[in-house]
């Protein structure tokens, strides 16, 4: 199997900065996922090919925002690389028989829509056809940027706190300083993610998002923000969940993502806790607004 290869990325600060065995994994699990990006990880037998000793517990950590993990149908843990799929194959299109054997894989993945919410976020840049690029030639109608306000007003109300909004402006300035202004259709793919995960987790993401220089959000290693911030009691941390928790569901939003995502940062044992309190206040209507007032 040929594949093109990405010779800017000897120049790219974070490649460059990598120790020579993490170059050589990326390397490797470029060279060896399929074409949909995915791969199960054989770390024994990369370690004996690429002839080094690899500390794999970095792995995560060092490939964030670039290196997706998920479990297959059979429960074994695979890898995907979303940006090998536009960087081979530029905008996926049904009617190539080609692209329809990877769009048929990522759906057997499970895997297609995230791909489309990392399309949104990421904004890669397909090559466009002769044609297309005449056609667009003609018309010279530029892209309207969105302003700020335009941007925060798509807040949803669940987020709608001033220190979600005061997080989310940063990101907007940050993604604007870096010449990579957010669409409007990428801000409101990026709100609903962020939506699924209630106020206090989505600030968390921005935070981590902005500091590693990430276009998109991704969940942050498991102790990020954990040493800047007061640890607050258990009791706390339950009735602060369920009440973000309790907001979702009375909006109509599922929590199950969020239920997933504060379990692994807190522990899913509390999660029993949050969802009992829950119940408590969606079945006694007099407690919950006697909570929230």
């Amino acid at each position: 199997m040929k594949r093109f290869t990405q010779t800017e990325k000897w120049r790219d600060p974070w490649f460059r900065k990598l120790k020579p065995e993490w170059k050589l994994v990326w390397l490797y699990i470029t060279d060896a996922c399929d074409n949909a990006g995915v791969m199960e990880l054989d770390t024994e037998q990369a370690a004996f090919l690429i002839g080094a000793n690899i500390s794999w517990k970095d792995f995560n950590n060092i490939y964030a925002g670039r290196v997706e993990s998920f479990k297959g149908k059979s429960g074994a843990e695979k890898i995907w690389i979303p940006s090998l799929i536009s960087f081979q194959n530029g905008k996926l299109e049904p009617h190539s028989p080609a692209h329809a054997s990877i769009i048929k894989l990522l759906k057997v993945y499970g895997l297609w829509e995230r791909y489309q919410d990392y399309l949104a976020q990421c904004q890669p840049d397909f090559i466009v056809q002769e044609s297309e690029q005449q056609e667009l030639l003609k018309e010279e109608k530029p892209v309207r940027k969105p302003k700020e306000d335009e941007l925060i007003a798509l807040i949803p109300d669940s987020l709608n706190i001033p220190e979600f909004v005061s997080a989310y402006r940063d990101w907007i300035k940050d993604r604007k300083d870096r010449k990579k202004p957010i669409t409007e259709l990428a801000a409101k793919r990026q709100l609903n993610t962020l939506d699924k995960l209630g106020a206090t987790e989505s600030i968390r993401w921005i935070n981590c998002a902005i500091e590693k220089g990430w276009q998109g959000f991704y969940e942050p290693p498991a102790e990020y923000g954990t040493k800047k911030t007061t640890p607050m009691s258990d009791d706390t941390l339950v009735r602060q969940y369920a009440k973000e928790a309790y907001c979702m569901i009375k909006k109509g939003i599922k929590v199950k993502q969020f239920y997933y995502s504060i379990g692994n940062k807190i522990g899913f044992d509390k999660i029993e806790s949050i969802k009992r309190l829950v119940d408590l206040w969606l079945n006694n209507p007099k407690i919950a607004a006697k909570e929230s007032a």
